[in-house]
């Protein structure tokens, strides 16, 4: 099994990962053209000066790969910022 994103069990996402019920449905092909959609949506967002911890990357190619809502990971992300 290909591995599209690390869990890192200490991690603030880690807890919110753990639906996968979306990427189990997809073929490899979906699973690794949406990985690479969130690669670069990550990439456009660098330029922008937005940067990201690698628990923020993993945890947005999980959300991509899984078809989560927009405003669901934008508060996660929002609420691990504020939490450090």
């Amino acid at each position: 099994m290909t591995a599209y994103y690390e869990t890192n069990p200490d991690s603030h996402f880690y807890a919110y990962m753990q639906d996968k019920s979306v990427e189990q449905s997809l073929s490899t092909d979906e699973k690794t053209e949406r990985k690479m959609e969130a690669i670069n949506t990550l990439a456009i967002w660098g330029l922008e000066n937005m940067e990201f911890t690698p628990d923020e990357q993993n945890y947005l190619i999980y959300a991509f790969i899984n078809d989560l809502d927009s405003d669901v990971v934008l508060n996660k992300l929002l609420e691990n910022r504020e939490s450090q």
